[in-house]
């Protein structure tokens, strides 16, 4: 079977290969599916083409054509992304020849193929544009932007564009699911936006695949005596909550809790809610770690007291599930797809989003019941591995694919 993954990161490119789950799916195709013929093409700089472990890879260079191309390109016009990559998206299905292809995210505009080509597309689902920036927009309101930008009327233009093709991404999300009809997801939050904007689409439910560093980390989470420690790791954007953890540490600290929380993530998007919330990292004892490598992560969630997930909307976080899988008590807000990742008291506690007071009096019982805290490590260890075991990722995927195929040929 001939499989062509379209993703908007590359994969298996350098120090990339153990960063993305979407490498550490692939690795799993590669070692357990021996019958599959695995090619993965990527938007990037420049065109190439190269094997790596047993994958075609294919970078494929956007070519923006003539005055109205440039103009959509120095806008971000989605639907002019689409026109740039299409004709390289359609050279790379003519050289593989695949059986099925697969795009990763209908934020992205690869799953406008399928109305191009005969052959079957599945839409691996990666959550939904259009509910995030719903949220988005709340969380950093006009209002605040316009403040943080010191009322400067060149980017507060800026911010009027910005949010008109913020708009025409959601259109293009809107086109990409009404054309496709075959879904791949593993919450229920998926499986109900699929029913809602592709109604009569086959839905797929598959686990995801987690990077062997974290897997097979020989470092796993143990009580932690002396101060509270807390971690907090993602992209650090705007709808993980940032706010929510600056007016948590400041009631932790006005408590006079002795604690540290770390935070990994892109330093410039947190302090834009320092600005909001008038409260400044280091004042509340938050370090800002910065974007940091599978290392220090085995590191940070071996040795804290709680890792705590305060998005306002998520699908299945993968920081969430590796610090299930080592074992470090989760502390999350019930949002998107968390639901189906945490079962309240067993594998990890529940808070409501921008509840600091509630957060606080949580982190604080967790932190005085050492027993609740085994408890919910070697819960969650256990349904945490078990839900990402590779063989078993594998083996459903390559059913699924099967199934589409079949499923396609009969229609």
């Amino acid at each position: 079977m001939k499989v062509l993954w379209f993703s908007i990161t590359p994969v298996a490119e350098g120090d990339t290969r153990e960063g993305c789950w979407i490498n550490a799916q692939a690795a799993l195709i590669t070692r357990f599916c021996p019958d599959i013929s695995l090619s993965v093409a990527y938007k990037a700089e420049q065109s190439a083409r190269s094997v790596v472990d047993g994958m075609t890879c294919y970078a494929m260079k956007p070519e923006y054509i003539g005055f109205s191309g440039r103009i959509g390109k120095a806008v971000r016009n989605p639907f002019s992304e689409w026109r740039a990559i299409r004709l390289a998206v359609r050279r790379v299905i003519e050289e593989v020849q695949p059986d099925i292809i697969c795009c990763f995210g209908t934020e992205w505009p690869f799953g406008l193929v399928s109305s191009e080509v005969k052959i079957p597309v599945v839409i691996h689902f990666q959550g939904h544009w259009g509910s995030y920036l719903k949220e988005w927009r709340k969380v950093e309101p006009d209002n605040k932007l316009f403040k943080y930008y010191h009322y400067n009327p060149v980017k507060i233009f800026k911010t009027f564009i910005r949010h008109h093709f913020e708009d025409m991404s959601t259109r293009r999300e809107e086109v990409v699911m009404k054309r496709n009809r075959f879904y791949l997801g593993r919450t229920n939050w998926d499986k109900q936006l699929v029913e809602q904007y592709a109604p009569g689409a086959n839905y797929y439910h598959c686990e995801e695949a987690i990077r062997d560093i974290i897997v097979n980390a020989r470092k796993r989470w143990q009580p932690q005596a002396g101060i509270m420690r807390l971690v907090s790791i993602s992209s650090a954007g705007e709808l993980k909550g940032n706010g929510f953890i600056l007016k948590t540490a400041k009631q932790l600290k006005q408590r006079g809790v002795d604690f540290v929380w770390k935070v990994a993530g892109r330093k410039e998007i947190f302090n834009k809610f320092e600005c909001y919330t008038g409260i400044k990292h280091e004042d509340v004892n938050i370090e800002l770690l910065g974007l940091i490598d599978a290392d220090t992560i085995v590191d940070l969630l071996s040795s804290s007291t709680a890792y705590v997930h305060t998005a306002i909307i998520d699908n299945s976080p993968n920081s969430l599930c590796e610090a299930q899988l080592m074992g470090c008590p989760v502390v999350t807000t019930p949002a998107g797809g968390i639901p189906q990742l945490v079962t309240e008291g067993e594998t990890g506690l529940f808070v409501p989003y921008d509840e600091p007071t509630v957060l606080a009096d949580q982190l604080v019982h967790l932190y005085n019941d050492v027993e609740l805290q085994r408890h919910l490590s070697e819960q969650e260890m256990s349904v945490a591995h078990q839900r990402h075991d590779g063989a078993s990722i594998a083996k459903r995927l390559h059913e699924i694919y099967n199934e589409i195929i079949d499923t396609y040929t009969q229609k």
